[in-house]
C-alpha cells in the first residue's frame, strides 16, 4: 500500500508538472517529501532532482535549480564530481541528473563547464555496457544538450555525426522524444555546411 502511495503521487507529480500546474505539484512533491524522507538515498534524489525541474521550467529560477539538482546528485553520486566518471557505475537517472546539471550551467553562461561535463556524459556511454533500450533513451537527450552548448560553435561534423547516430537509436527503438530537435539541429547544420 505504501509503495502504491509513492507511485501514485509521483503520477500526479508528474501531470501537474506537465499541465504547468507548478503550484500542485510543489505541493505534492512536498507532501511526498514528507512521506519517503526516511526511506533512502533514492527517494531523496527523485525529490531534489523534481524540485529542480519545477524551479528551472516552472518558476524560471536557475540559481534554485542548480543548488537542487547538486542536492540530487549528492544523494546518489556522492563525491561524483571529483571522480573519474568511468570508475563508478552511472544509472539512466543519474545520468538525466547529469545531464540537467549541464544544461542548468549553460544557462548560467558556465559554457566551458557545461560542455566538459556533457562530454563526459557522452564518454561514458560510449565505453561503458549499458542497455541498448535504456542508451537510446539517455544518448539523444545528451546530444541534444550538446548542440545547444555548441550553437555558436562551427563544429558542424562532429554534431551532424552525433545527431545521426542519435536518430538512428530513437528509430531503432520508435522513441520519439527528441527526434524533432534532432532533426531539426541536423537540417541547421547541413545548411551551414
Amino acid at each position: 500500500q505504501e509503495e502504491f502511495k509513492k507511485i501514485r503521487i509521483r503520477n500526479f507529480i508528474e501531470e501537474s508538472i506537465l499541465h504547468d500546474k507548478t503550484q500542485r505539484a510543489e505541493t505534492l512533491l512536498e507532501k511526498y517529501y514528507e512521506m519517503m524522507k526516511s526511506s533512502g538515498n533514492v527517494s531523496k534524489m527523485y525529490y531534489f532532482r523534481t524540485k529542480a525541474y519545477i524551479c528551472l521550467h516552472g518558476k524560471n529560477d536557475i540559481e534554485e535549480a542548480y543548488k537542487n539538482i547538486k542536492s540530487a546528485l549528492r544523494c546518489t553520486l556522492p563525491e561524483g564530481q571529483r571522480q573519474e566518471m568511468g570508475s563508478y557505475l552511472i544509472s539512466t537517472y543519474e545520468m538525466e541528473n547529469l545531464l540537467l546539471l549541464g544544461k542548468i550551467l549553460f544557462l548560467q553562461g558556465k559554457i566551458q563547464e557545461a560542455e566538459i561535463l556533457v562530454r563526459k556524459c557522452l564518454k561514458y556511454m560510449k565505453e561503458h555496457p549499458i542497455d541498448e533500450e535504456e542508451k537510446a533513451k539517455i544518448f539523444p537527450k545528451c546530444v541534444w544538450v550538446l548542440t545547444q552548448i555548441n550553437k555558436e560553435k562551427e563544429n558542424h561534423q562532429e554534431i551532424i555525426f552525433l545527431c545521426e547516430e542519435a536518430i538512428a537509436m530513437l528509430r531503432k527503438w520508435a522513441i520519439t522524444y527528441f527526434m524533432l530537435p534532432l532533426m531539426q539541429e541536423l537540417v541547421l547544420r547541413y545548411e551551414q555546411i
